[in-house]
Parts: C-alpha cells; sequence; structure tokens
C-alpha cells in the first residue's frame, strides 16, 4: 500500500485542465482562467493503493472532473473543496473488490461529505489490485465525479463555510456500516492520516483533514 499526492501528479492534472479550458477555436472559456472556481477542488491524496493504481486512477478524475466542469487546481491553490481519497481489496480472482471512499473538506478542514462505492474486478491471482485495469479506473472515477458534482450542485455545498467554535459534547453518532470487505479503521481512533470507518457512509461529522505528509 501507498500514499501518493497529486502535487507529483501535477502534470496530468494540468493537461486536463488546459483541454477543459479551451474551445475549438482556441479560445479559453473564461476571461478569468488564473483564478480558481467558487466550485473549484484539490485532490490531497489518495491511500491505499499502489502508485501504478494512483497514476492511472488520477487521470481519469482529472478527466471526469473536467467533463462536468469542475475545475481542478494544485494544492496550494485556492479550492472551494479539498479531496482525500482511500482504497482497499478484498477477496481474489474473479470474486476480488476494490473498495474506495473520498472524503471532501471545506476551507475550515471540516469534512463536509462521503462518498463511497465498490468495484468487483477480475484479478490475477491474490492481488486484487491487478484487476484495477483502465476501464475499471474509468468506472471509478465516472462513478465518483458524478457523485461529487451532484452533491456539489446542492443548497448545502454551496452555502458558505463559517467557522464555529467546537461543541461542548461530541454528539452521538449512529453506528457505521462496515462490510466484510472493509478494513478501513475508525477516524475517531485512528492516528492521523488513517482511512474511515465505513465504506458504507455518506456524510456524517465533520473532522478535520488529515495533516499532510
Amino acid at each position: 500500500m501507498s500514499r501518493v499526492s497529486f502535487r507529483s501528479l501535477a502534470p496530468l492534472a494540468v493537461a486536463g485542465l488546459a483541454l477543459a479550458g479551451c474551445t475549438a477555436d482556441g479560445s479559453t472559456t473564461s476571461g478569468t482562467a488564473g483564478l480558481p472556481a467558487a466550485g473549484a477542488i484539490a485532490f490531497e491524496a489518495i491511500d491505499g493503493a499502489p502508485s501504478t493504481v494512483n497514476e492511472r486512477l488520477v487521470g481519469r478524475l482529472t478527466g471526469e472532473a473536467a467533463s462536468r466542469r469542475i475545475q481542478v487546481v494544485a494544492r496550494d491553490g485556492a479550492p472551494r473543496y479539498r479531496v482525500r481519497g482511500y482504497m482497499a481489496t478484498s477477496g481474489s480472482g474473479a470474486s476480488a473488490t476494490v473498495t474506495y471512499v473520498w472524503d471532501v473538506f471545506d476551507p475550515q478542514q471540516r469534512r463536509s461529505t462521503r462518498i463511497a462505492g465498490e468495484e468487483r474486478v477480475a484479478a490475477q491471482g491474490r492481488d486484487a489490485w491487478t484487476g484495477l485495469d483502465d476501464a475499471a479506473a474509468g468506472r471509478i472515477a465516472a462513478r465518483s465525479m458524478d457523485q461529487i458534482a451532484a452533491w456539489m450542485a446542492t443548497p448545502q455545498s454551496a452555502a458558505p463555510a463559517i467557522a464555529s467554535a467546537p461543541p461542548a459534547a461530541e454528539p452521538t453518532a449512529q453506528a457505521p456500516v462496515v462490510t466484510a470487505a472493509s478494513t478501513f479503521a475508525s477516524p475517531q481512533a485512528a492516528p492521523a492520516g488513517a482511512p474511515p470507518a465505513t465504506t458504507a457512509q455518506t456524510g456524517g461529522p465533520l473532522e478535520p483533514l488529515p495533516a499532510r505528509q
């Protein structure tokens, strides 16, 4: 397992944004190309998958974001949201499964929503990652950006983020639904950078963005 920062894959993101920002006659679609849009996002990292898988997935995510008119900016830019991903596998051979989770954080580094899903793949032997080919990566990226785009279109996501004092007591959360395929640890109990507790939960308490490494 590994962690790949989207900073190291910046050329792919820049290429995708360049294509998304140009029309057929070569003109740009916006007069403020140097400024991030109000709905712009930045990807922090993807934890858990081999670097080859991450490189394949980030290219697909960037392309899917561009096709939905979602601007992807660098981590050191000024995005409206930051996205951090976690991936894990279970099973082997034809019954292998790749599980993915995207946590979306607001400018105050509070988790605003969680996108999660699974992709069945046909792996070679016991290494489930071998089944995540270009087609599978494309399906994961398309579903992920569909859900992120749908959430960004809601009034809740459009509301200005306002920092508030921490609550006096931690609210009681419902018990998470953990699938048999999940190898994730609880974000409340795990150290910074650990993946979330469940692949079935969407939304949930706002949580700090783990420290960059």
